[in-house]
């Protein structure tokens, strides 16, 4: 069916191109406007000669599809608009003669034949198919241009055959064919479902067989990790017994040298003070007996000094005189003296020509005792020929030395009250 297009109608091909030129979104994006165009290559030439036929063992996907014609014819007119737009160009030339493009389909069944009607269906009138119902508009025209290859003359569309009646027992021949295709089907499709499932299950035993021998590959390994870190854990704990028991044995052996190096200066401490106490017992006699040699030869030095003393006029007689040197507690410095003494006092003077005015006067009766630095005056050790006074009356000690040790052996003779008779 073929169809004219009134120029000036809303459908027509100029209005459209107007349309489409208002809508073009060139005019809507002024910027790109001045970009410069890049040159579309021409489109390679078409030949008419239609593809090769496909391979023979391809027959069988191309044969449904024999009768199978698309037929598309473009008009004068649509050529030139679809140029026109390839070019670039906004408005396209009157539509004149356009052709109606047209389609036709015959599609050829790949299913097997159905049985035919029962003989009381033939008998039925024959109702004349109705013919498929046209677009009444035209579609629009396309820019986009076609090959020639696919344009191909229009085919003649096929009549529907008319179905010849048939006996029953064609009929029923029929329906038992078709019967056992269907059986022979559904026998194959069951085949092929069970040769899948049990394909399906092959895969799947394998799969699980495939997971259960790495299942067991990993517990193998984690068996033998285990076990080879209990053998190296069983390793660590012996050797560590091991070294705890030679470190205790250490220490035993360290604590029973200490204990018998205690034991044994222990051993050596007590014999050291027996041997200290034993010297000490016979220091102390040694000592007591050269006291008493002192003693008694002072005794005898003081009563040979009285003998050979002088008389001093109408007073007492005098012992003994020289320099001595004493260290008073009031004054705490060593002070050199002239000193005499007689049978009462010991006088102290400057100088041996002031012997008028004694500077001090000791009685003889308030000396208690004469004490040597073993005695308990030790800071008396470092100065020669050096004792110590005591007195009766609790005062503090006086410290003294001569000059020489005979001179000291005499003074202290004449001084110590236990020597005089």
């Amino acid at each position: 069916m073929s169809a004219s297009l009134v120029p000036n109608s809303p459908t027509s091909p100029r209005a459209l191109a107007k349309f489409r030129s208002k809508l073009d979104l060139k005019l809507l994006l002024p910027k790109l406007q001045h970009k410069a165009r890049t040159p579309q290559p021409l489109p390679a030439p078409v030949s008419d000669v239609p593809p090769p036929p496909p391979p023979p063992k391809d027959r069988s996907l191309v044969a449904p599809w024999e009768d199978v014609y698309a037929v598309f014819q473009v008009s004068s007119a649509l050529e030139r608009a679809s140029s026109d737009s390839s070019a670039g160009s906004a408005f396209s030339s009157p539509a004149r003669d356009i052709q109606t493009i047209s389609r036709a389909r015959q599609v050829k069944s790949c299913l097997p034949e159905l049985p035919q009607t029962p003989e009381g269906d033939s008998e039925l009138p024959w109702a004349k198919p109705t013919p498929p119902v046209r677009p009444a508009t035209v579609p629009l025209p396309s820019r986009i241009p076609l090959p020639i290859s696919q344009r191909r003359p229009p085919s003649t569309p096929s009549q529907p055959r008319r179905r010849l009646p048939s006996t029953p027992e064609e009929s029923s021949a029929r329906r038992l064919a078709a019967l056992r295709a269907q059986e022979l089907a559904a026998e194959n499709a069951r085949r092929e479902e069970e040769l899948r499932q049990a394909a399906m299950r092959a895969s799947r035993i394998a799969e699980e067989e495939s997971e259960l021998e790495a299942e067991r590959r990993r517990l193998a390994a984690l068996e033998d990790e285990l076990a080879r870190a209990a053998a190296l854990r069983a390793e660590r704990e012996r050797r560590e017994a091991e070294e705890d028991a030679r470190r205790r044995q250490a220490l035993e052996e360290r604590r029973a040298a200490a204990r018998e190096r205690r034991m044994r200066e222990a051993r050596l401490r007590e014999e050291w003070r027996t041997e200290q106490r034993k010297g000490e017992e016979g220091l102390k006699v040694r000592r007591e007996t050269l006291k008493r040699q002192i003693w008694e030869e002072r005794r005898a030095i003081a009563n040979r000094l009285r003998r050979m003393s002088r008389p001093n006029g109408n007073g007492p007689m005098i012992l003994l005189n020289g320099w001595i040197t004493v260290e008073q507690p009031e004054s705490g410095a060593w002070k050199r003296r002239y000193y005499r003494l007689d049978e009462r006092e010991l006088r102290l003077f400057r100088s041996a020509d002031t012997t008028a005015q004694p500077i001090d006067v000791v009685p003889l009766a308030k000396i208690r005792r004469v004490r040597e630095w073993q005695d308990g005056y030790e800071e008396l050790e470092a100065v020669p020929h050096s004792f110590a006074v005591e007195f009766t009356d609790g005062g503090r000690p006086w410290c003294m030395f001569t000059d020489a040790a005979e001179d000291k052996e005499y003074l202290v003779a004449l001084l110590d009250q236990e020597t005089i008779i």
